[in-house]
């Protein structure tokens, strides 16, 4: 029994490591020329030194990331810490760096937020509340908001055209729950850790662990329904498999695979919706507070109180700290040797200051990620339900969470197990078929 993969991302790849555990016969497809979807590093030279540079996923967690902190033992990663601390600032002025605050309202809102934020995952009253309905009823107060909140939920490039206030709050408290280390009933564990020459090198060593012949990289492959299951085809060539598991974007498979998925795979899905954030390597350090001792790992832009309701927040990762390199920003010269990564600029940042690849090009990355809005919430609630009609089923970062790694690896470990519980029951179907 044959089972096929179609997307390369970390969700895919997991998968395709889960199944092989289980010695379920798979083969994988992916049409880019890469693997790992939104871990993606690229190398570039800046100051005459090569670099690795993490354009999206950048880091994790590892007293909430269990599953991803098994596969990084398992498959010989390496990885460093990250001194992980927030700065907010404004295009006028420095605000404040998370961990020197003094603004008693501030901390005594955060203070409050990070003891009440679990218990939204644990009620399900909450469930359902926007992020304005929930904020309102517990008092909190508009600057907590408008100077923390905000500005670092709008960095998770999953907010709504409707604004930030309309985000389920239930999405925002897992963030928090997985990043930050909040527990319930126990103290929050902000500690973050990063990928030894980016993500892409785990994402590497992941694929190593998976036999060549079972990736194919192609372009999209076609694929038909049969009554005994599958054809595939793809570069002139043709596969059978028992079940499909789609591990690409839903509006993708919705665009090419709309017939072979049931009505009611495809209604759930179509309700899923993506917005493209835009990722940029440079060395501006406008996009950075003006006093350098103010830099941290994360530092969020806010603006002016006066225009929040724009909602047009940025997140600039140093990646002197956030990556560990260099010599806390200088390099043997004495030359400044900063270099960050911003995600969506608030700006054109000018072309001198763009870093570049080894083939010379601008290090500017456009990736597609789903809206985590309320039909996001009750996609997730019914397409569990249909998992597996048809022989089809889903994995990736819309069907867990707000598509964490954590979130993508629990999901392909979940349909790998009960792929596994599939198959053995129909074998015991076949083999009382064959004693009667």
């Amino acid at each position: 029994m044959k089972t096929a993969i179609i997307g390369g991302g970390v969700s895919g790849l997991s998968l395709a490591f889960f199944l092989k555990a289980k010695n379920i016969d798979f083969i994988l497809f992916e049409k880019e020329n890469r693997l790992g979807g939104n871990a993606y590093t690229q190398k570039v030279i800046h100051n005459n030194k090569e670099k690795c540079v993490d354009m999206a996923v950048n880091d994790f967690n590892p007293r909430t990331y269990s599953i991803l902190s098994n596969l990084i033992e398992k498959t010989n990663s390496s990885t460093g810490q990250v001194k992980a601390n927030t700065t907010f600032f404004s295009a006028s002025s420095f605000l404040f760096k998370e961990s020197e605050l003094e603004d008693v309202e501030l901390l005594e809102n955060i203070s409050k937020f990070k003891k009440e934020a679990v218990e939204v995952l644990f009620r399900k009253s909450y469930k359902w509340h926007s992020v304005k309905e929930y904020f309102e009823e517990k008092g909190y107060s508009s600057k907590f908001l408008n100077l923390y909140l905000y500005p670092r939920i709008q960095g998770l490039f999953f907010f709504p055209p409707d604004g930030l206030e309309n985000l389920p709050v239930y999405f925002v408290m897992r963030f928090f729950s997985m990043q930050c280390g909040f527990k319930y009933n126990e103290m929050p564990l902000s500690i973050r850790y990063n990928f030894k020459n980016g993500s892409g090198s785990w994402i590497e060593n992941l694929s190593k662990h998976i036999p060549t012949q079972k990736i194919i990289k192609t372009e999209i492959p076609k694929i038909i329904k049969t009554k005994k299951g599958f054809k595939i085809y793809f570069s002139d060539k043709e596969v059978f498999a028992d079940k499909i598991i789609f591990a690409c974007h839903a509006d993708d498979l919705c665009k090419r695979y709309s017939e072979i998925l049931t009505e009611k795979q495809h209604q759930i899905l179509s309700k899923i919706k993506y917005a493209k954030m835009l990722s940029v390597a440079h060395c501006d350090t406008k996009y950075l507070p003006v006093n350098k001792t103010h830099f941290s790992a994360y530092n969020c832009l806010v603006k002016d109180v006066s225009e929040v309701e724009n909602n047009n927040y940025t997140i600039t990762y140093n990646c002197n700290e956030h990556q560990n390199l260099s010599n806390g920003g200088i390099n043997n010269d004495g030359e400044d040797d900063y270099f960050f990564v911003t995600v969506n600029p608030f700006r054109k940042i000018e072309d001198q200051f763009i870093l570049k690849d080894t083939n010379g090009l601008p290090l500017i990355k456009e990736f597609s990620r789903n809206i985590c809005n309320f039909d996001l919430l009750q996609s997730q609630k019914s397409l569990k339900f249909h998992q597996g009609k048809n022989n089809i089923y889903f994995v990736g970062g819309y069907t867990n969470g707000i598509g964490l790694h954590e979130n993508c690896l629990k999901q392909s470990k979940k349909i790998a197990e009960i792929i596994q519980k599939s198959i053995e029951i129909e074998k015991e179907k076949f083999h009382l078929t064959e004693t009667k």
